[in-house]
């Protein structure tokens, strides 16, 4: 008796294992374990061609497999799978097409039953190879001695898109872009060029991408808007940094970055820059109490480059004067009164006409002065002294 019941024992759990990882090999099967999972969508049918259909109350969509990407979205409180592409999913209303959207969203009942759906959906994928596929997608992350935990260009996208609350990358291309998707906009990203730090400004955790007009906004197919920066949300502080380390491991892949040197980069710590040593460390040093803006470079002859939120400003440090405010107000150029500002605290940079300020790539207006806002009038004097170090190793 005690045998048979062993023999039961045994039994069931092989019944359950093979359950377990054999619970769809075709396309029949998956499609069926994808429709006991979703609650309130349909799948209807995967298309030769990969094309797939799913009906949701009201709507019809249509996408592509081989161009879609599959996530978790409890952003609302629930538990949903989240299709994502470069404006590939059909919106059809009463039959017609309604609208091509980047990204959308399907109810399960649970966390697990919505990434069960999402790994069914990845399987439904690999049986359909995209023309146009990324052979550099499996490439091996150029990674020196490090073990992040990921090792190949896809792992790395994947690991970044897991750790974004909102926005995912798409695509990625030999030339080093990256396109995103985010809630609103898609957005091109030249990996190569980009910088990328936590954005100590924003009220939640977010991940700052930022450098020369390095991003370009996707409005559509003849339009575009560069950039100077964009922020992408992580859901804690923890990911943001975990996400930004990533990306300057597709860096170091896709561009030419020493993978030794990124432990070392202050984008990379979570702890503000104490001291200087050398002209990197102090515009590590500078960078980290600067309330808006960030040094890009400064070059031999002093000249220094900044990124500021709209705008990219560019002057020599040895034709500037530079200096701490704390002004709250200024004196109206067009009538004989003085008018609020918002110049405080921070530190001015003034000139007689030798201030480069682009707010596009290839257009340049010059100006007097530009005030770079710290957090501290304490942040800012010490701006001012990391700033009299660089010039003194410059110029020469």
């Amino acid at each position: 008796m005690k045998t048979r019941f062993s023999i039961f024992i045994l039994l069931f759990a092989l019944q359950a294992t093979s359950a377990l990882f054999a619970q769809y090999s075709t396309i029949d099967e998956t499609t069926a374990y994808i429709n006991d999972r979703l609650s309130h969508s349909v799948l209807q049918k995967v298309a030769p061609d990969g094309m797939v259909t799913i009906n949701s109350p009201g709507n019809r969509y249509k996408f592509p497999l081989s161009k879609a990407s599959f996530n978790y979205n409890g952003a609302n409180n629930d538990d949903r799978v989240r299709v994502f592409c470069d404006n590939c999913i059909e919106k059809y209303e009463n039959k017609v097409l309604d609208e091509r959207l980047s990204r959308q969203s399907f109810a399960c009942e649970s966390e697990q039953e919505a990434n069960e759906v999402i790994a069914a959906f990845r399987f439904l994928k690999s049986k359909f190879k995209s023309s146009d596929s990324q052979p550099q997608a499996d490439k091996k992350l150029n990674l020196g001695k490090a073990n992040p935990g990921y090792t190949t260009v896809s792992e790395a996208i994947d690991f970044i898109n897991s750790n974004l609350s909102y926005s995912m990358i798409i695509a990625s291309d030999p030339g080093g872009f990256l396109t995103m998707n985010a809630p609103d906009d898609i957005y091109t990203v030249d990996v190569k060029k980009a910088e990328f730090n936590y954005n100590r400004s924003s009220d939640e955790p977010k991940v700052r991408i930022y450098g020369d007009f390095v991003i370009t906004k996707n409005k559509g197919k003849s339009d575009e808007e560069a950039l100077t920066r964009q922020s992408f949300t992580a859901p804690t502080r923890d990911k943001a940094f975990a996400v930004i380390e990533a990306f300057y491991y597709l860096k170091a892949t896709l561009g030419t970055l020493d993978p030794a040197k990124i432990p070392t980069l202050n984008n990379v710590s979570k702890v503000k820059t104490t001291k200087y040593i050398n002209v990197d460390e102090a515009i590590d040093f500078i960078n980290d109490r600067l309330a808006y803006s960030m040094i890009l470079s400064v070059d031999k002859a002093g000249n220094m480059i900044i990124n500021s939120p709209d705008d990219i400003y560019s002057f020599n440090l040895h034709k500037v004067k530079y200096s701490k405010t704390n002004r709250r107000s200024d004196q109206n150029d067009w009538f004989p009164f003085v008018t609020s500002s918002s110049f405080a605290p921070g530190v001015m940079v003034e000139c007689n006409n030798c201030i480069r300020k682009s707010d596009e790539p290839g257009s340049t207006d010059s100006e007097d002065e530009q005030v770079f806002q710290c957090d501290s009038p304490k942040d800012a004097a010490e701006v001012i002294k990391a700033l009299d170090y660089i010039k003194s190793f410059t110029g020469k």
